[in-house]
């Protein structure tokens, strides 16, 4: 081991817990103590030490001391070229400066940063900027066809149509335009090196778009239609004078539950969902069609009819009439708790930009927001 040359390496710092200085002799350090002694200079309260983190000197007030910016500047001992802490936020150096911050800002979010688009061989959202746009005569792309796989299935409108697969490459066809596809940098990677993607579509990943009937569902109308029943539901709906807001807490319930006629009955429905309603007044009709809790009978069979032909898992199904007459279509399928207010909260209480005036809408279909609960978190609770 090489002598310890003096002032090489060392730093000293009246302020740092232990501070330590290297010596002439080989191999000798001199320490103070690690914790620093602390005497009083008479004053209440207050401590005088110059080994302390921050010393705190008392002045001539109660309770009122000054200290030294902590952690210390920490200087190397015969540099002229000190490390001095700098404040924060650092302070803007002329107009130059700032309109570089502003271009900065402005760049950031310009729409060639910030737009979003799908690849066409994992349909991922993406940055445009990193989609790469390829000539599909260009690349090969016969590792993402998977003939007699049963991975896509072309849709049916009818129970006459024979069940058959989408031929050719499997793609997403937003990212599809003409002879070109908008393809990201991990796929693209693996494709150049003849990989099937990890996350392709090919890689039985398809699922193929949601049609009509089943985008326009409501929420209460997507759980009629499950065909299993793993979740229950708390929603609570709040509503002022004129504006209207619900959510929803979900958290697993242990025992699972299939059905092999849909929808299910009704009591089912209320087992697993609990409805709050809590105003001004007691809900009417119109106010239960502006949230999403309503059923309309007419969709329910439009989106099993949809799925018992399009979806394997729901090829066993019937559909239940008898029980889709047992839901109302001008209210919640549940029972409703009704309670009085107006879930304003304290002017004190309130943030100091926005509030509950921010939230909900006055018109159309009520904001719904749903937060989840897993089974462990709910159990520990």
């Amino acid at each position: 081991m090489s002598n310890i040359e003096r002032n090489v390496n060392a730093g000293t710092s009246a302020l740092f817990p232990s501070a330590i200085q290297v010596s002439s002799e080989p191999h000798t350090i001199t320490s103070a103590p690690s914790l620093p002694a602390i005497q009083w200079n008479g004053e209440l309260n207050a401590v005088t030490s110059p080994l302390f983190p921050a010393a705190i000197r008392g002045s001539s007030e109660l309770n009122v001391g000054t200290s030294a910016p902590f952690p210390p500047a920490l200087r190397r001992s015969g540099e002229s070229n000190a490390v001095a802490s700098a404040p924060f936020p650092p302070a803007i150096q002329g107009s130059r400066e700032l309109m570089s911050f502003v271009d900065g800002w402005c760049d950031a979010i310009s729409p060639a940063n910030v737009y979003e688009g799908a690849c066409a061989v994992c349909a991922r959202a993406t940055p445009v900027k990193e989609l790469h746009t390829v000539d599909m005569s260009s690349i090969d792309l016969s590792i993402l066809c998977r003939p007699g796989e049963g991975i896509t299935r072309k849709e049916r409108m009818r129970p006459s149509d024979p069940v058959s697969e989408l031929e050719g490459p499997i793609l997403y066809e937003s990212g599809r335009q003409g002879k070109y596809i908008y393809v990201c940098v991990p796929c693209l990677e693996s494709l150049r090196k003849r990989q099937l993607p990890k996350s392709a579509l090919a890689n039985g990943m398809w699922i193929g778009d949601a049609p009509e009937c089943l985008r326009q569902l409501t929420f209460m109308e997507r759980i009629v239609i499950a065909l299993e029943r793993h979740n229950c539901f708390v929603v609570k709906v709040t509503m002022g004078q004129y504006k209207m807001n619900a959510n929803a807490v979900i958290f697993g319930q242990p025992v699972r539950k299939v059905y092999e006629r849909l929808p299910p009955p009704r009591a089912d429905i209320a087992d697993c969902v609990a409805m709050l309603f809590v105003g001004p007044c007691k809900p009417t009709s119109q106010e239960y069609k502006r949230t999403p809790f309503i059923v309309r009978r007419r969709a329910i069979i439009r989106a099993l009819e949809w799925l018992i032909l399009n979806h394997p898992d729901y090829e066993h199904i019937r559909i239940a009439y008898d029980l889709l007459d047992e839901y109302p279509e001008d209210e919640p399928p549940v029972c409703v708790v009704y309670r009085y207010g107006n879930e304003d909260l304290p002017a004190e209480s309130q943030p100091s930009y926005g509030g509950r005036d921010n939230e909900g809408i006055s018109e159309d279909e009520c904001t719904f927001s749903v937060q989840g609960l897993s089974e462990d978190a709910y159990i520990g609770m």
